[in-house]
């Protein structure tokens, strides 16, 4: 069967499967069929693409706000790519050579799914700062800094799906949504409203200013954990509140959630080079024998098995830290000392408050010399520090209660049943016509 052929087939399934719903546009594409949503300039679109006999399922935005709204909505369900254009893959079969009917239909179901799911889940993370719709009973409010993919930023709302089952919708710009659980990173200075739940969150410097002003003025502010004893002692001993003695960044509990994915026949990598984005324009094109740099900008699950998979590992990024300390991998931190990243030593130090300090082991190095640096040299030197920390009372000091789809990956929803058959010449005769007028409209 030609392209051509198929993706006119593709076309006509995709009507069928959603007769009825005007949200949603069908667009046929040369290699392929598209399903679109959203409108212009914020379109986003899920498309399946025909060729090397196989069905390649995508999720891609036309802007800036809708590839964040995607990025939010599919943090733990679709593995992210950054070339040519930022997309997820939200799945991939192999068809034959001439694909049978039946073989596309079941590619186009899966995909007419997606879309259908995603016209809703975009909608939680609005352009311009609009309201989000009220939430459902399976939805948390859930802040994470999203203004570029950042596997670290992941963590939080990933892990929080995860663990209490409910789909985490990101607060960020979204002030009315509590409580909000504020967790993984050095967000204690954006907490900008009343009523929240803080687990594991550290902040990014010493309270000074107008953040410690600003947090003292926050009231119902529960904290639950915090990512390291500096946090802790900022927050008792300038604004006098109840802080637990319950400590750890909550990535450290990924391996309980996510096992890596299995390297394959390729030969195991003796170093992980985690350069954190802001320094990403200084590392060498081409890695020394032996690293394999880790792009920070991809799927959690992907930079865990990257990490996960290595010998040791070198970051300049903290959370490239963490995942390494959680799945036991010796690691040195790289502090690149004439562009550090903000507030320094104070959330690295925050963290190593956690573990037997002693063992620690930091390299200094300047911004121009990491293209040149002899990294598996400065792995030779990694460790793997003790915890001093309770990761049982950190799992347990989680404040989202617990939903059906608990320790369970998301699981993508059945299309809706088909609207009834209208009865009698009349009735159909109408569903015809709307039928029609539907049509004309996705051609517009």
């Amino acid at each position: 069967m030609s392209s051509q052929r198929s993706s006119a087939r593709l076309e006509k399934e995709f009507a069928r499967l959603l007769a009825g719903t005007s949200r949603v546009a069908v667009r046929r594409r040369p290699d392929g069929c598209a399903l679109v949503g959203g409108t212009a300039p914020d379109e986003w679109e899920v498309a399946v693409v025909l060729e090397d006999g196989s069905a390649t399922t995508t999720a891609t935005g036309s802007s800036t706000v809708s590839r964040r709204a995607l990025r939010n909505a599919l943090i733990g369900k679709a593995s992210l790519h950054a070339e040519p254009v930022q997309h997820h893959v939200l799945g991939r079969v192999a068809l034959g050579t001439s694909p049978a009917r039946a073989e596309l239909s079941a590619v186009a179901a899966v995909a007419a799914r997606w879309a259908l799911w995603l016209d809703v889940a975009v909608r939680r993370t609005p352009p311009k700062g609009d309201r989000v719709p009220r939430l459902g009973r399976s939805q948390v409010p859930v802040f994470w800094w999203d203004e570029r993919s950042n596997f670290g930023d992941a963590i939080g709302p990933w892990l929080v799906q995860r663990i209490s089952g409910m789909e985490p919708v990101n607060a960020r710009r979204q002030r009315h949504l509590k409580p909000a659980l504020y967790s993984v990173g050095s967000i204690f200075r954006s907490i900008d409203r009343h009523d929240v739940d803080v687990w594991g969150t550290g902040l990014m410097d010493p309270l000074g200013g107008a953040t410690l002003e600003r947090l003292g003025g926050r009231k119902d502010v529960r904290v639950h954990a915090v990512r390291g004893r500096r946090t802790r002692e900022e927050l008792v001993t300038k604004l006098g509140w109840d802080v637990p003695e319950v400590y750890g960044d909550p990535g450290l509990l990924l391996p309980r959630l996510y096992t890596p994915a299995a390297s394959g026949p390729s030969p195991r990598a003796k170093v992980a080079f985690v350069p954190h984005y802001a320094h990403q324009k200084y590392v060498a094109d081409a890695p020394e024998a032996g690293v394999e740099v880790v792009d920070v900008s991809v799927n959690l699950e992907r930079v865990v098995d990257q990490i996960a998979g290595a010998d040791a590992c070198v970051s300049t990024s903290l959370h490239g830290v963490i995942v390494a300390q959680a799945y036991e991998v010796p690691w040195v931190w790289l502090r690149v000392s004439d562009h550090p990243l903000g507030g320094d030593t104070f959330k690295f130090e925050d963290f190593f408050s956690t573990l037997d300090e002693s063992k620690v082991v930091t390299h200094d190095s300047l911004a121009e010399e990491l293209a040149t640096l002899d990294l598996v040299a400065l792995a030779g030197r990694a460790t793997l520090p003790d915890l001093t920390i309770s990761l049982d009372a950190l799992m347990d000091s989680f404040p989202v209660p617990r939903a059906a789809g608990a320790g369970k990956p998301f699981e993508l929803p059945p299309l809706p049943a088909p609207p009834a058959a209208p009865r009698g010449r009349l009735a159909r005769r109408a569903a015809r016509l709307a039928s029609g007028v539907r049509r004309r409209l996705r051609r517009r």
